[in-house]
């Protein structure tokens, strides 16, 4: 009997990017493939009318005082830059980890935390 070639392996096809036609008109700048890596969760605290974190407009109390210790604990006494933008996505994901260890009522600061 012969002996068969090793099997070929079919190529996993990558799940195509569905353009989210609800983003909000600022988030049309992101590119999709970085819109669509944003939890649903997360996504749905990014609105039109959603705290500006770089221009602290619509932001409350609580969200400003976050803002500033972000700011703070990432670039120090200096301002922020785009340099910082990884450090920024890290905390994002770190509280995103611990979002399901936390009470119930307590899960929604914590995604409006990440969105931010």
């Amino acid at each position: 009997a012969g002996a068969a070639g090793p099997a070929e392996e079919a190529t996993p096809q990558a799940e195509p990017i569905v353009e989210d036609t609800t983003r909000p008109s600022w988030a049309l700048k992101v590119a999709v493939e970085r819109w669509s890596e944003i939890p649903q969760w997360a996504r749905q605290h990014l609105t039109e009318e959603r705290c500006d974190p770089v221009a602290k407009a619509n932001c409350d109390a609580e969200e400003l005082a976050f803002i500033e210790k972000a700011s703070r604990d990432i670039c120090g006494t200096r301002v922020c830059s785009r340099e910082d933008q990884g450090r920024f996505e890290d905390e994002a994901k770190r509280l995103a980890a611990k979002r399901m260890d936390v009470k119930p009522a307590a899960r929604p600061w914590i995604e409006r935390r990440v969105a931010l």
